[in-house]
């Protein structure tokens, strides 16, 4: 080629100084870096401490988060964060949490009040109020939000659903505030898309899910385009489980889990989550058959850390006082069970060990599960047009 050919091919770097520019880049940069090419993304997922970080079970009540750090030893739970009104119902809870961050909800404030803190760095961010009528009364506002991470876009996004709560607030449009904007913004939001709080929102993958009140339909809003569609029909309900359900996160896939109607002393969860098949298609695959001890369930709206499984339950202390109970399932290859001529993986939960013990204000109290890895990264790091508001 002449010297002076135009190359209109890539540039090419050898692995020396993309290593060089990666380590120069804070860890929110250097995520989207690994979808520059195969290369890139090996080198960031094998050279950088943030993508070699395992995520930790982060276990929520109402005003509090305990993190566990060591899956091995039992009921070593770590306090990460505690509101002043702890143990209270109506007091604040978590959304969700991405890449270190965690999103918390006052519910006593009229709309939710949304916060973002960092444990780490021990920041706090206010984001602005989502437009709402005044109300007296405290409602479970943390249930119609989500937290979310767009991996491409690297935007931080809180999404508030459609919901109904009284004549004065209802909400008919999905609502989006973006890191580093000023206000919300409504989304173009398809009629009757009110959604069921008690189906569980999940956010996984760059892309929003919740469940239309009264229907089995989902919903889907795409992080990247903003467009909100329909997925795919649920599948059946399977044998001998009830007509409720609820979404979770499997394996980074949406999921869904439908529980055994009856409460006998061994009751199944049918576990299945969305699977890509090629470009706009998807279809759903029965992933697990998790057969339970009486007055356990899976873990909300995250259930699967590594290979173990999350399971919760309630019991009393030495004073008489309910505890909220996290246990951790590592499933032996004597209690999975392969059916012959299917692809059922059977997986018999009975004997757990007790990773979290929490007092709450009752079995009304709110309380799920997520995936946490904690980040020394500021918020002004990729937020500078909010530097003036972080604490």
């Amino acid at each position: 080629m002449a010297d002076d050919e135009e190359n209109t091919g890539p540039p090419y770097f050898s692995p020396d100084v993309v290593l060089e520019i990666l380590v120069r880049l804070p860890p929110s940069a250097r995520r989207r870096c690994r979808f520059v090419c195969r290369s890139w993304r090996d080198a960031v997922d094998t050279h950088t401490t943030e993508m070699q970080s395992r995520a930790k079970p982060l276990v929520a009540t109402t005003g509090l988060a305990y993190v566990v750090d060591d899956l091995s030893a039992p009921a070593r739970s770590r306090l990460l964060w505690k509101d002043g009104v702890a143990h209270r119902e109506e007091g604040t809870s978590v959304v969700g949490t991405c890449n270190g961050l965690i999103c918390l909800c006052d519910n006593r404030e009229s709309g939710g009040a949304i916060t973002l803190i960092n444990p780490a760095t021990d920041e706090t961010l206010a984001i602005p109020p989502l437009p709402c009528a005044p109300g007296t009364d405290a409602c479970c506002w943390h249930e119609k939000y989500s937290f979310a991470y767009h991996p491409t876009t690297g935007r931080y996004n809180v999404v508030h659903l459609p919901c109904y709560y009284d004549r004065a607030r209802v909400f008919r449009s999905v609502q989006v505030f973006t890191l580093g904007e000023a206000s919300w913004r409504d989304v173009v939001t398809p009629p009757a898309a009110i959604c069921n709080r008690s189906a569980g929102v999940v956010s996984v993958d760059g892309a929003t899910y919740w469940v239309v009140n009264g229907t089995k339909k989902i919903m889907r809003l795409d992080l990247g385009d903003e467009r909100v569609t329909s997925v795919q029909s649920i599948p059946s309900v399977p044998s001998g489980c009830s007509s409720s359900w609820h979404l979770m996160e499997v394996h980074g896939k949406l999921g869904i889990a439908f529980a055994q109607s009856s409460p006998v002393p061994d009751s199944k969860t049918e576990v299945w989550a969305l699977e890509v098949v090629t470009a706009g298609e998807h279809r759903w695959s029965h992933m697990h058959t998790v057969q339970l001890k009486q007055n356990l369930a899976l873990t909300r709206p995250h259930f699967f850390h590594g290979e173990a499984f999350l399971t919760q339950g309630f019991a009393r202390d030495v004073y008489g006082r309910p505890v909220y109970v996290v246990y951790e399932h590592s499933p032996s290859e004597d209690t999975r069970k392969r059916r012959r001529g299917e692809e059922d993986d059977i997986i018999d939960i009975r004997h757990g060990k007790m990773i979290s013990c929490t007092t709450t204000c009752g079995r009304s109290c709110d309380r799920r599960t997520f995936s946490y890895v904690g980040t020394t990264e500021p918020f002004a790091s990729y937020m500078p047009s909010l530097l003036p508001n972080i604490e």
